[in-house]
């Protein structure tokens, strides 16, 4: 898997309406450092050593972790491979859709199982609205 693509924004009103969340253990099993930041858009592994463990989603996975589990809503830089951290994870509620994370080449348009990632989210209650941010100093 590729690791997460990471652009200077401002992250600070991603939630707009936050309802339910969980605590859980993130595993980076990309094979390489991974910078986990609050947007990005979680799966749960549902088999094997890895069982329960919350992961970056990869739409190409068929362990379970092609099913979106929730929005992240943690920060954490440079998780090695196989490292885990303690996160919490957005289960329903409204996000800026422009500030969702994917890994690198993955977009929330992606079809798993006949249905976007994106409409799975929305599924589950999570909804992911467009925003037009004016809290910009330009926007004055």
């Amino acid at each position: 898997m590729p690791n997460s693509l990471i652009q200077n924004r401002n992250t600070e009103n991603i939630f707009l309406q936050v309802d339910i969340t969980k605590t859980g253990t993130f595993k980076n099993i990309t094979g390489a450092a991974l910078d986990l930041v609050p947007g990005q858009v979680l799966g749960r592994v549902g088999t094997g050593g890895d069982l329960g463990k919350i992961v970056a989603l990869d739409p190409a996975a068929t362990d379970g972790s092609q099913f979106p589990y929730g929005i992240c809503m943690t920060t954490s830089d440079a998780i090695a491979d196989d490292g885990e951290v303690a996160v919490t994870v957005l289960k329903a509620g409204i996000v800026d859709k422009e500030l969702v994370v994917m890994l690198s080449g993955d977009a929330i348009t992606n079809v798993v199982t006949l249905i976007t990632v994106e409409d799975r989210l929305e599924a589950m209650g999570i909804y992911l609205k467009t925003v037009t941010q004016l809290s910009a100093y330009d926007n004055q």
